[in-house]
């Protein structure tokens, strides 16, 4: 537990050396006054893993939490990462109006994560690609 401790303080101490500022990639709505299932919610959708959550909701929001608790939490409203994708017509779509900017499978998927809040796994981004545009994608492959 100790080491677990020492960890944190060192990360906060790394990662956010001035801990009145938030990170830059946290909305303004989580720092307002939400509550506790918002921030952990939102912390989640920006893709925080669960041992940064605990530390941000901490550092941040002054709200103590474990891991274990954290867990807990996720589970019982169904958060889940490697589960719960969005339907494939909504994914082809998003795709369809974002394929003008020519950008690879990588980008657009990091793009509909974080822009658009869809969870899709990387090789459907790939696949949805390859079918609405194959010859973009193989202009991509080949540089």
């Amino acid at each position: 537990m100790a080491v677990y401790i020492h960890w944190l303080c060192l990360c906060v101490h790394l990662v956010y050396p001035d801990t009145e500022v938030p990170p830059s990639n946290i909305p303004a709505a989580v720092i307002a006054g939400t509550s506790r299932l918002d921030l952990i919610k939102q912390y989640f959708c920006c893709g925080f893993t669960n041992p940064e959550i605990v530390l941000l909701l901490f550092v941040i929001n002054n709200i103590k939490k474990s891991l274990r608790q954290l867990n807990r939490i996720l589970n019982s409203n169904i958060l889940r990462r490697r589960t719960g994708y969005a339907p494939e017509h909504i994914v082809k779509n998003y795709i369809f109006n974002e394929i003008e900017q020519c950008i690879g499978y990588r980008s657009m998927w990091k793009r509909l994560v974080n822009e658009h809040r869809i969870r899709v796994p990387r090789d459907k981004v790939l696949s949805f690609m390859k079918t609405i545009d194959p010859e973009g994608v193989s202009l991509q492959k080949a540089h």
